[in-house]
């Protein structure tokens, strides 16, 4: 779902699913590998895995337009992900 976009019914499984969000005021996150806070203006919920094709093939392309016109995010994986240097 698009940024900003409202909850969409799943048919085939008549479960919701979340979409990405722009958060209404700015919330500061304590990153504990690098000792400070990162400002972040959007959530996006991905419910699939983070491996490193996913994320440099299809996620970084589509959370790039969001950070241009929104500013710094953060994209949340439901099963974890793999590490990244971005």
């Amino acid at each position: 779902a698009a940024l900003g976009e409202e909850e969409e019914e799943d048919e085939e499984s008549s479960t919701t699913k979340p979409s990405s969000q722009k958060l209404g005021s700015t919330v500061d996150l304590d990153d504990d590998d690098e000792y400070e806070w990162k400002v972040v203006c959007w959530i996006d919920s991905k419910a699939l895995f983070g491996d490193v094709e996913t994320h440099a093939n299809s996620v970084l392309p589509q959370v790039e337009t969001y950070v241009h016109r929104f500013g710094p995010g953060l994209v949340l994986y439901w099963f974890g992900h793999a590490p990244s240097s971005r």
